[in-house]
């Protein structure tokens, strides 16, 4: 009974130490991602690129990460804002291209921003001309958004 015992012990504390190393493996890339890319460390040389964004509002704040790529201050704020500001342009591409909903996934924001620049919706949908619009403005938008994740993002 008393080695039953202690050999339950023995695997649960074996269990959890696998748990804790699984989950700083996968979280330690992430953080490294977050730290290196996405966290602004200075302004951004571009003035105009800057001032572009400036116009449409606070949450457009640009800054350079460790890189030098400029970056959104606030990048959930800037998220934030595109979604109301672009909406129309990031549901049309999601139901043009049955891409999952927008969010911070590298690799969906990759798929936005590379159909975004090249969507011209047919004269047939309703506000076709906003939406093409929007849809420029989402691939622009990414761009700097997309500076976040590094070379890999």
């Amino acid at each position: 009974m008393i080695n039953n015992t202690l050999a339950k012990k023995r695997i649960i504390a074996a269990v959890a130490v696998t748990v804790v190393l699984i989950a700083a493996i996968v979280a330690v890339p992430v953080i490294r991602r977050e730290i290196c890319y996405g966290t602004v460390v200075g302004e951004c040389d571009n003035q105009e690129l800057v001032e572009r964004w400036q116009q449409y509002g606070e949450a457009y704040a640009i800054g350079a990460n460790k890189d030098g790529m400029p970056i959104f201050k606030d990048r959930k704020a800037a998220m934030k804002q595109a979604k109301k500001d672009y909406g129309l342009g990031f549901e049309y591409l999601r139901e043009y291209r049955n891409f999952p909903k927008i969010s911070d996934n590298p690799k969906v924001c990759q798929q936005y921003k590379m159909l975004g620049w090249q969507t011209v919706p047919p004269m047939t949908v309703e506000n076709y001309e906003e939406i093409g619009r929007q849809c420029g403005m989402v691939s622009r938008f990414l761009d700097i958004y997309c500076n976040s994740f590094g070379e890999d993002g």
